[in-house]
Formats: structure tokens, sequence, C-alpha cells
């Protein structure tokens, strides 16, 4: 009988040590073989192993050259007293054929390194609980000198869950990927501050003036910006992400009970469309939770393959080589798919939408047959390709999510001396196009003059050497392009190199404020706060056309206050106040969410004449704040205004505002 009980339990775990999970890695030139790709597109080997080994991120410096994050220690931690064993490499292309033949060990013996930022001649790099800064002094492209910048971080999770994910913003700030995970991060630039807390969020520094501070977002792996800033990410089952709100706008009111400030923008299922059949090991699993749930009552059903589950690496293409009907668009990996997702990302008031193209209804952008490709990032060069890193590996999996009877006999290492770059280029594009940009050494003209160039990477990697130089023979230059209405882009990059160096003044953020681009409009507003002289004409902009330009003005309207401030917000939320995120922006201050708004919209009481949801919400809202508060006799007031004001005796406003 015992032997009859557990025959079900047998099965599963022969059927877990099937021979398709012995599948046999291929050759970077035989997995080419193996790929889908739209046909618009040819695939090339960029880099593989002897050159590199489990890579998971990579970058492009000034020079043009290109840097990777090996994360050899994934997924355990090693037993203790052993050294870890991610390291950071420079590859190098020394016979000109624009595939890698050279690379050099800048780092090693460092804890699950699993991103890297070119920064001041060096590299920052992730490495829990630390960001790290790296360089090398003497030229021979070895690290030798190294500072914990930032430490806190947890290493209390699954390595693949730790931070990651450096991104340099238009805005100047560094954007990190926490993934929610607990942490008090110390700068040591600053050793008397206090500590931030990450719990809950993502992070963003500045080191060009010692900022840093929580960020939001939960970021697993893969966060990117498109060419105006909007923060995009990836995470596991949720494969686009969009952040709607910056956490500095959130932490002025704590008594806001706000929705999420990221919202998940798919506007298709979770389906994928990958050529592999699912490893035996996931049917497995699948099977043992599948039975669980019916024997503990729960109904729902699990499939073993065929959705997002490791979505990683989400990258729009911002280059300029790929045809126009897929700039801008969000490319995400799949690691447990063997995959790269393609989705339009359009605006949709306050936020975006992202759907799978129509010739993609039922394929993906890439997918291969092989199951040892796991996409793990994405990158735009300097070239205006773009790059996807595959870690190579036969498992992609936390070991802790896998049942122990499963687990018993499997090498997680399996694959820990492979590793590919692989170079997605146009069908058409000529081979042999790829040039050094050598911007290290260019003059500061041409590094502002590269703020007009067509691929982003050249835009924010002049950008930033901006930055770093502090070059006061820059100013002039910015000043022209920004006065002299260059590209709406160059325009944007221009204001932010300025407002790296300190030198941004009224009269240019006035011109940005009437720019003909949208774009650059909610930008300036956003520099404006700086500058109280210009709260007119930040108040004259209530009449914009452009929802995301009115939901930054609400934003940035609530670091003022007084009677123009007020009518602006009754506007604000006469015009929007059916949007949750619009009427998030004007509650998220105190001057948004005081009772001298509601007085002075019942100045003009016909708002509140005809019934609707957002307003009704708006009221709830707004009353929940005030109770929340409990300052100056506010609550006091609204119950009077409640009972007295003809404009609020209507039932659904009464309800509305007590049950708040």
């Amino acid at each position: 009988m015992k032997i009859l009980k557990l025959l079900p339990f047998l099965l599963l775990l022969l059927s877990s040590c099937s021979a398709d999970d012995a599948s046999l890695p291929l050759s970077a030139e035989e997995t080419l073989k193996t790929f889908q790709i739209s046909e618009d597109f040819r695939v090339e080997v960029f880099a593989a192993e002897p050159y590199l080994t489990d890579p998971v991120e990579l970058v492009f410096d000034g020079q043009g050259r290109a840097w990777v994050a090996e994360m050899r220690d994934y997924p355990y931690d090693p037993p203790k007293g052993e050294p870890y064993k991610s390291r950071v490499r420079v590859l190098e292309d020394r016979d000109k054929d624009e595939r890698i033949d050279h690379s050099t060990i800048f780092a090693e013996e460092l804890p699950h390194v699993k991103s890297i930022l070119p920064w001041k001649g060096g590299l920052l790099v992730s490495s829990a609980p630390d960001i790290l800064y790296l360089k090398d002094t003497d030229g021979d492209l070895k690290a030798d000198e190294k500072t914990v910048l930032f430490t806190g971080f947890t290493t209390l999770v699954d390595p693949e869950g730790r931070v990651n994910n450096l991104r340099f913003g238009i805005d100047n700030w560094i954007y990190v990927s926490n993934g929610s995970q607990a942490g008090e991060i110390e700068f040591s630039r600053k050793p008397e501050g206090p500590p931030v807390s990450v719990l809950g969020t993502d992070f963003r520094f500045r080191l060009d003036r010692d900022l840093f501070e929580a960020a939001s977002g939960a970021t697993r792996f893969g966060q990117t910006f498109d060419v105006w800033g909007h923060r995009f990410f990836s995470q596991a089952g949720q494969h686009v992400n969009h952040v709607v709100m910056a956490r500095r706008y959130l932490q002025r009111n704590p008594f806001l009970t706000a929705p999420k400030v990221s919202l998940h923008i798919s506007q298709h299922d979770q389906r994928v469309f990958q050529l592999t059949p699912p490893e035996a090991w996931r049917e497995t699993r699948t099977r043992m939770r599948q039975r669980r749930y019916k024997e503990i009552g729960m109904e729902r059903e699990l499939q073993s393959s065929g959705f997002f589950t490791g979505a990683t690496g989400a990258t729009v293409y911002t280059g300029d080589t790929f045809p126009e009907a897929y700039r801008s668009n969000l490319f995400t990996g799949e690691v447990a798919g063997n995959l790269v997702h393609r989705d339009i990302v359009s605006s949709e008031g306050v936020t975006f939408t992202a759907k799978r193209p129509p010739e993609e209804q039922d394929k993906e952008f890439l997918a291969s047959t092989h199951r040892w490709f796991r996409p793990a990032n994405l990158t735009v060069g300097p070239d205006g390709n773009l790059y996807v890193v595959d870690i190579c590996r036969e498992f992609v999996e936390t070991p802790a999510s896998i049942p122990e009877p499963i687990k018993k006999g499997k090498n997680f290492f399996s694959g820990t001396d492979l590793g590919r770059i692989y170079r997605i280029v146009p069908k058409d594009h000529p081979s042999g196009s790829m040039t050094s940009p050598a911007l290290h050494q260019a003059e500061t003209s041409k590094l502002v003059e590269n703020l007009s160039h067509p691929n982003q990477w050249w835009r924010l990697t002049s950008q930033r050497l901006l930055l770093e130089r502090q070059d006061p023979s820059a100013l002039p230059l910015l000043k022209e392009m920004v006065v002299r209405r260059a590209s709406p882009l160059a325009r944007l990059h221009a204001l932010y190199a300025l407002e790296g160096a300190s030198a941004l003044d009224a009269s240019l953020i006035s011109l940005a404020l009437k720019d003909s681009e949208a774009g650059v409009r909610e930008h300036a507003i956003i520099l404006a706060e700086d500058f109280p002289e210009l709260l007119p004409k930040l108040t004259a902009l209530v009449k914009d056309p452009s929802p995301r330009v009115l939901f930054q003005l609400a934003l940035s309207l609530g670091k003022f206050r007084g009677a123009q401030v007020q009518q602006a917000f009754r506007r604000l939320v006469e015009q929007n106040g059916e949007d949750k995120w619009q009427r998030t922006a004007v509650l998220s201050s105190e001057s948004g969410s005081s009772l001298d708004l509601l007085e002075s919209m019942l100045k003009e009481p016909e708002y509140f004449d005809s019934d609707s949801e957002g307003k009704a919400s708006f009221l709830e809202e707004l009353a929940t704040i005030i109770g929340a508060r409990n300052q100056r006799n506010e609550p006091q007031r609204l119950i009077g205004l409640l009972a007295h004001h003809r404009a609020l005796k209507k039932e659904t406003w009464q309800v509305s505002a007590l049950r708040g």
C-alpha cells in the first residue's frame, strides 16, 4: 500500500529526470541557426567564450569599448571562506572585424556583479551589498582603485533579486533597480548623514552633487528610458511596467493614499510564443503545484510554459539604424522561454500602452529552438544596433523555487563556462560600419554637437561627459542650442547639460515652457521648480493640450503656495479630475489637498451640479487627507461645508466626503 501511495510521486520524479533535460549546449555559430527573427533583420555573433562567460550586462564607454559584467556566482553564494566569482571584463576587437577577439579581466572576486556603468574614466558596479567605483589608474586595464560608494543593499534574497541596472538618466540622476527589497543605504561621502530606506522602492543618486534617495519602482531586472526620459521596467511575470509618478512627490504628503506608482501597461495577455518545449522539471513542478492547489481547494490553473515568467532586460530601442517602425519599441528578454519579445509603446493620457505589433500576433520578434539561449539583457550600442546578452545557462531558475526532490542531482552551474553576446542588425545594414566614438578625447564643442545625434547613446554619453568635465566653454554653446531651436531632443539634452553645470536661468526655462514639443515643456516644468519667479508662467500652462504636461504641472505646482496656485489647482481638477493619476498629482501636495482648494472650487459651484465617479473620488480622497491630517479645524470646516453649502448638500457628495 505504501508503494502504491508513493507511485504518483515517483512518476513525477522520473519524468523530471528525462533525457530532454540533458540537452547539450550549442556553439554561438550553431545557435545562430536556431533563431527565428523578423525578416527585416539578421543576427551576428559579437562575442562568445572564451572571451567572456556568464554575461548579464554590456555597456560601451566613451571610447566605444565594450565592458561586460559576468555573474559567475549565479545562482548561489559561495561557501563561507571562499571568494566570490563575479567579475568585470573589457572586450576588444583588435582585428576590426566587428567581433571580439581579445578580453581582459578588469576586476574579479566580486559578489554577484549584475550591472556596470561608465563614470569618470572608471566604472560604477552593482555588487550587493554595495555599489562600487572601480578605476584603472595606470593603463593596464586592471582596476587598481576601488571605492565603496553606497552600501546597505540586501544580500538576504536570491542573487537574481539583488541591486542591479545602473542607468544614467536624461535628468543627470543614476537610477538603480532594487526590487523593493529592504535596505538602509549609506553613502561613504556622507558618513554623518542618516541612511535612506529602500524598502518597497528602487534607488537613485547623483555623484556630481552627492545626492541619493529612494525612487519609485520595484524593478526586478531590466529598466530603461524612452527618449523623453520616461522610465519602464520588467519584472518576471509582468514584462512591461511604466513608472508613472516620482516618489519625491508622494513623500511630501504622508496622508495621501496613492495608487501604485507604477503600472503594468501591457494590452495583450502574458502569453509568449516560444519555440522550445518546457523542461521536464518545469512540467513536474507544475503538476506538483497543481496537485497541491487541488488538495487545498484552490481554483487555479497553472502552465509550465508559454507565458512570461522570466521577463528581463527591458530596453527601449533608441538607436538610429533600425527601420522607423521599430524606433521607440520596447524589447524584453524572456529567459525561461528562450526569446526576445517586442512591444509597440504608445502614449495614453498620463501613461502608456504596450501592444504586440500586427505582424507578431502569434510569434515573437526573436525566438530560438535552443533551450540554452537565455537573453538576460539588451542594450543599444554606439553603432545603433541592438545587442542581446545571453548568459547561456542550462538553468535560469532560483533553486529555492524548485522542490528539493526535483532539484536533487541538478547542476545549477551548468554552462558557467559559456556566454554570448549577439548583435541584431537590419538586413540591409552594411558590415564594417562600426567606428570608434572616441568621445573621451573629443573637444567640448563636439560633445555639445552630439546632443543632436539621432542615436541616444551618443546624446546621453556626451551629456554625461559634459557633466563630468564641467567645462565652462560648453555653456554658451549649450545656451545657443536651447535658443536657436535645434531639434527638440537636442534642446532637452542641452537644458539638462546646463542644469548639470548649474548654469540654468529663468529666461532659458521660460523659453522651454513655451516649447512646441510637449516633452520639452514637461521637463521645463520640473526645472522651473527651483525658480519661484516663474510661477505665473507655470500657472498659465493649465490650458496645455498635453495630459502629461498637465500631470507634471500638478506635481510641480505643489512646491508653491498662494491664491494663484489654488486657482491653478482648481482648473486642473475641473478639467482632469476624472483621471486618478491627475487627481493624485494635485492631492500629493499640501496646497493641493487643503480645504482652501475645495472652498476655491465652491466659488464656482456649478462643477458639483452633475455627478461623476471622478468628482466623488476627489471628494473622498480629499476628505481622507483632511481627516488624517487633522489640522487647523479642517475636519470641522469640511463638515460645515457639507451641512450648509448648497452645492454639497447632494447625497452623493456628502456620502463620499464622510466616507473619506
